[in-house]
């Protein structure tokens, strides 16, 4: 995976900073939580079942 420019925060965003998540989680793994400190998202397989997706594919 490349590593993203460096970028200027915007003027009011000074203030932030990144702190990972640690468990104990009830709705993820440790390995989860772990690729969300690293890559800022994680996917969650299996959240929607097909019948709840359909109404929004038909759209």
């Amino acid at each position: 995976m490349t590593q993203a420019p460096a970028v200027e925060r915007h003027p009011w965003n000074t203030e932030f900073t990144w702190v990972d998540r640690t468990g104990p989680f009830r709705r993820v793994t440790q390995q989860q939580a772990d690729q969300f400190n690293r890559d800022g998202f994680v996917v969650l397989n299996d959240v929607f079942s097909d019948a709840e997706l359909a109404p929004v594919l038909a759209d």
